[in-house]
């Protein structure tokens, strides 16, 4: 195969059958092997009992809040020890706290780990069971939550504790005023996710919009530009062939190139795998479902509030958590239960806000339903941002063929022939899209 010679492709050479080697001395003495075992297996103990703590911890601290008292219940119906073990448990939490800083070397580590546990879940645990799923459309859809949740973070951490300050008012204070102003707040924040939720049943998928801002900016940052740009020195007439070191800076430019330009059209493959697959009614069902749940929350601890601030809110005197949210289920089609009546005209006037709230739950079903079947809003938006995947790959492939002076086709046969490492690595993307669909996107037949 014949190269041009009047291009930056005639300074490669085919590099010398060197070997190179790393003479890297490792002591692996039984002795010292043995002992990286026993650390390995004291650490990962170590772990493991640290992440039960921290379970076990934030599910008793969570049934205490919404549940209730259930561990005196079961402290009596065991004998008084485990009463005594209940009444004395922030002593016990204390003992602990005092073994752990007294015997782990670095104390604070597995204390932080308990404290923001949520936290570990939400960014280690959930990503690392995405990737050994090993499902892209999985993938997708819990990037569908994230873009759902973090496109406008500051809103909905802003949301978020207005919630739980609210929450923790109705809970813990007792003065009337803090607790109506409470019941307010959680309303205001309930009426927001309201008009939000029916507004985007509307416009359409957030997640795509994403998509599509988030292909733009990739593509025309600078950082990428910089990465898939011949240094100025490698062009310097003077320069016949490059050396070691110039070759191994050429060709990594040219690779990321490649890694590049077929990112996109796995990406789009990969959109459109999506949008064939029942993930995103599956994710239409989870976010109406979330939405009823949310929903029900926010009424029980409204009316837990009105309940607390005024004992006469509801027939049969101070209600229980668990009997609050069943009746705001009740109240969410017009119905009761049994000894938990409203009798204010602030709880009455919250029921019929509740069936309301239902009405709009099954209104933006409807209007789901009537995107999806009739007018096919969600399929244009993955038409358009495919399209937008095309486009950008097509001013890729220009700008990378007016760099490197070949097709992204004749550039990868190149470092096959040279058997450059990261082949390996652009052949992983490339191989994951069916010729027919790169095809299709470029315009041309597949081969």
């Amino acid at each position: 195969m014949s190269w041009d010679e009047d291009t930056i492709w005639s300074k490669v050479c085919d590099p010398p059958a060197v070997e190179a080697s790393l003479n890297v001395k490792k002591d692996s003495s039984p002795q010292n092997e043995t002992s990286w075992i026993q650390k390995h297996r004291r650490t990962r103990r170590f772990w493991i009992t640290t992440r039960t703590i921290a379970t076990i911890g934030w599910l008793y601290a969570i049934t205490k809040v919404f549940v209730g008292d259930f561990d005196t219940a079961v402290a009596k119906a065991i004998g008084p020890w485990a009463e005594s073990v209940v009444t004395y448990r922030l002593v016990g939490v204390a003992i602990a706290l005092v073994i752990v800083l007294s015997t782990v070397r670095r104390p604070f580590q597995p204390i932080l780990y308990v404290a923001f546990f949520p936290l570990v879940v939400l960014f280690s645990f959930l990503p690392r069971l995405l990737l050994r799923v090993k499902s892209w459309i999985t993938f997708l859809a819990a990037t569908n939550v994230a873009a759902t949740l973090f496109r406008h973070f500051a809103r909905n951490v802003l949301l978020l504790l207005l919630g739980l300050l609210a929450v923790f008012v109705i809970m813990v204070v007792s003065s009337p005023p803090w607790l109506y102003g409470a019941v307010v707040t959680l309303g205001g924040v309930g009426g927001y996710v309201y008009f939000r939720y029916l507004v985007s049943s509307f416009k359409g998928s957030e997640f795509l919009r994403v998509q599509m801002a988030l292909i733009k900016r990739m593509y025309k940052s600078n950082g990428l530009r910089n990465f898939t740009t011949v240094d100025v020195e490698l062009r310097h007439p003077d320069i016949e062939l490059f050396t070691g070191p110039q070759q191994e800076a050429f060709l990594q430019k040219v690779s990321y190139g490649l890694i590049a330009y077929n990112t996109l059209y796995f990406w789009a493959y990969q959109i459109d795998q999506y949008r064939r697959s029942s993930m995103p009614a599956v994710f239409a069902a989870l976010s109406h479902a979330w939405l009823l749940l949310s929903t029900v929350f926010l009424l029980t601890f409204m009316n837990l509030g009105l309940d607390r601030a005024d004992l006469g809110a509801f027939s049969g005197g101070r209600v229980t958590f668990l009997s609050m949210m069943r009746y705001s289920v009740a109240s969410l089609y017009g119905g009761e239960i049994t000894g938990v009546a409203p009798q204010s005209q602030l709880t009455e006037g919250l029921a019929v806000t509740a069936m309301l709230g239902a009405g709009l739950i099954v209104l933006t079903i409807v209007i789901g339903f009537l995107q999806s079947r009739w007018t096919q809003t969600q399929s244009r938006l993955f038409e358009q941002t495919i399209d937008s995947i095309r486009m950008e790959a097509q001013g890729f492939r220009q700008r990378f063929e007016g760099e490197f002076a070949k097709s992204p086709t004749e550039a990868l046969s190149r470092l096959e022939e040279l058997r450059y490492g990261l082949v390996a690595w652009i052949a992983a993307v490339t191989e994951r899209v069916p010729s027919d669909f790169q095809a299709d996107l470029d315009g041309t037949t597949a081969t």
